[in-house]
């Protein structure tokens, strides 16, 4: 039956079935369940409270445990800007997505232990979890290299690895470690992009 009319319908659909209900709005205007969460996110590491970020700006995601000048989007680490890119990419043109930033932009290269944990965590962060992610190193006659001319003074290869059979570029995050492992080239994977600041 129609509650409308009084009239016989002859088949009612399961919305046609249900009275409509009005919900008030709550005291603040929004309608309950509409409205943006107030939780505080704090980074675990840190304790230092994150900033809520939107769908769209988490496409160039950082971790704030340093500010960022106007002129880096991602963390700032001994006066170099590293931004993680989440965009999938064959290595050539992750290093050309990484120049595009600076003319001395390349693919991150990682010289220390320390610098090595901050990365990994600012991709995991941006990421929500551990990624495949390009780093900087490539082979070159029988061992590996940084593009950007750092020296090669720290490695975190897994076992097995620099394997030169695989591939000639480098990546990281394998078996839910932040190993490096060696691989093809043509692969497609997300980056690091790591460029001097100029003040």
């Amino acid at each position: 039956v129609d509650m409308r009319t009084g009239l016989v319908m002859e088949r009612a659909s399961e919305m046609q079935r249900r009275h409509k209900v009005y919900v008030p709005p709550s005291l603040d205007g929004f309608r309950q369940g509409t409205e943006n969460s107030r939780a505080t996110l704090v980074d675990p590491r840190t304790g230092i409270p994150l900033e809520p970020q939107s769908e769209m700006r988490r496409g160039f995601a950082h971790a704030d445990t340093h500010p960022a000048d106007a002129s880096c989007s991602g963390q700032i680490i001994d006066g170099r800007c590293y931004l993680f890119n989440p965009m999938i990419l064959p290595f050539k043109d992750a290093e050309a997505f990484c120049k595009s930033f600076s003319p001395e932009g390349h693919v991150a290269a990682i010289t220390s232990q320390e610098l090595h944990s901050q990365l990994a965590s600012l991709v995991t962060i941006a990421s929500n979890g551990p990624t495949l992610t390009w780093l900087g190193g490539i082979q070159k006659d029988e061992h590996y290299q940084w593009t950007d001319g750092s020296p090669w003074v720290y490695a975190d290869w897994m076992p097995g690895h620099p394997d030169l059979q695989r591939g000639s570029c480098m990546e990281m995050f394998r078996m839910e470690g932040t190993w490096w492992t060696s691989v093809d080239c043509s692969l497609k994977r997300a980056s690091l992009c790591s460029f001097p600041l100029t003040f």
